[in-house]
């Protein structure tokens, strides 16, 4: 009996305990705040009325969701990919899935996770200045400034919204998420939703999340481009309000 993520990825041979390695490192990681449990002795992360599971067989990785629409909006990104009803399943030697699959569970979350109430400002149970210098620990401390001119910013411009600190980096929210920001030693990064591809907002990475919707990372280094950023993270916050 298989009780633990740790005891299943032991179980397998390298390379599916590779990915399945990497993806619960990704899930710890992106969304630290969703606790593994064991389904069936797989790993399985709840998210609302949802969840995420992960499950491997001798040549492929496949992840599990009742988001089934969200899967349907994979088969044309995910090519070489097989598709069930509520999971994909990718064959280990396609890397070039793996980012598609981890934007596929990021837009689970979104869609799924239960919201902090507009009167919290901050999930941890750390106090928010100490939350916000934990957020840029490290050689990321640089851009703690500009993320706070940024930050102020976007509170003039923006309705209502509030600060949500995953186990990395930020998450700003409404009724959902509208903008993942996090930092490198070169950039502060800030990632969020758009219609469609939009190039010429210099993306970074651009990720089809679903059939209507296109996640842009694009990166900051200086306070002169928070106004055009702001443009496109204000088409994120109302795209996501639908």
């Amino acid at each position: 009996m298989l009780t633990t993520p740790k005891e299943y990825a032991d179980s397998l041979d390298e390379a599916g305990k590779s990915w399945l390695t990497e993806f619960l490192q990704y899930m710890d990681e992106a969304h630290g705040d969703i606790p593994p449990i064991m389904f069936r002795q797989r790993p399985m992360f709840k998210v609302g009325q949802s969840y995420v599971l992960f499950s491997v067989a001798k040549t492929y990785f496949t992840v599990h969701t009742l988001n089934f629409d969200l899967i349907e909006t994979l088969h044309d990104t995910l090519p070489r990919a097989s598709f069930g009803k509520g999971c994909v399943k990718v064959k280990f030697s396609d890397d070039a899935a793996k980012p598609i699959l981890k934007a596929l569970i990021d837009e689970i979350v979104r869609l799924n996770q239960l919201e902090c109430p507009p009167e919290v400002d901050v999930v941890p149970d750390l106090p928010y200045e100490e939350a916000l210098v934990k957020a840029f620990s490290g050689s990321k401390d640089i851009w703690l400034p500009l993320y706070e001119a940024l930050r102020d910013a976007a509170r003039e411009r923006l309705p209502a919204w509030v600060e949500y600190f995953p186990a990395v980096g930020l998450r700003w929210k409404h009724e959902s998420t509208f903008a993942d920001i996090g930092a490198t030693k070169t950039a502060l990064r800030v990632e969020f939703y758009l219609d469609a591809a939009h190039p010429e907002c210099r993306p970074i990475k651009t990720v089809q999340t679903s059939k209507n919707r296109v996640a842009h990372t694009v990166e900051l280094t200086d306070a002169d481009g928070i106004g055009a950023l702001l443009d496109w993270i204000a088409a994120s916050y109302e795209l996501t309000k639908k």
